[in-house]
């Protein structure tokens, strides 16, 4: 049965968010989701999916935002998910790709031309940035208003970047989630 574009993308958001050693042993576990909630506002994407694990029915709700900002054969992606460890708490996990470098002060929030929040690049092991707990909802609370997260890095190629991603749309996002969530019982 072939896959939905909706499918397609989410799948390759966790191809990129189980990583490339892992995304390559998890391939067909990660096609066997099944989309079944997807709100999209700007650039940002609420959804959840379930699957059959041996008799076991498995559920998730996340919002995501993937960013292919350069295609073959110099290949360049970002993303973030935004997930709920626990009914009351946030999870942001961002990944960039193998070789990036982050500028000084290169990952922040934007608003009115300046950073209101900054993450301090160099707690992102493999580059992987996770923020939870309190820090979390105060980011939450943060993208809820207007302004962009900026991030300016170059790449494994060399090629310097400035990706931004408007917050418009993500207060939204954050509502059809925990709505989501509270009716699949997650």
């Amino acid at each position: 049965m072939p896959q939905s574009p909706i499918s397609a993308v989410i799948a390759a958001a966790l191809v990129l968010h189980t990583g490339m050693s892992a995304a390559q042993e998890n391939t067909i576990e990660d096609w066997s989701w099944i989309v079944d909630h997807y709100e999209q506002a700007g650039q940002w994407i609420s959804s959840c999916d379930h699957r059959n694990d041996n008799g076991i029915k498995l559920s998730r709700c996340y919002i995501s935002l993937v960013d292919v900002f350069a295609p073959r054969p110099q290949f360049g992606a970002a993303f973030v998910f935004v997930t709920a460890p626990t009914p009351a708490s946030l999870r942001y996990e961002f990944r960039f790709e193998p070789g990036t470098v982050f500028a000084a002060d290169g990952f922040a929030l934007i608003r009115d031309g300046k950073p209101v929040w900054h993450l301090d690049t160099a707690t992102c092991p493999d580059l992987k940035c996770v923020i939870e707990a309190g820090a979390a909802q105060t980011l939450a609370s943060q993208m809820s208003r207007e302004g962009e997260l900026r991030i300016v890095f170059s790449d494994t190629h060399g090629r310097t970047w400035e990706r931004r991603w408007p917050n418009a749309g993500f207060a939204a996002m954050l509502v059809d989630f925990r709505v989501a969530l509270t009716q699949r019982g997650l």
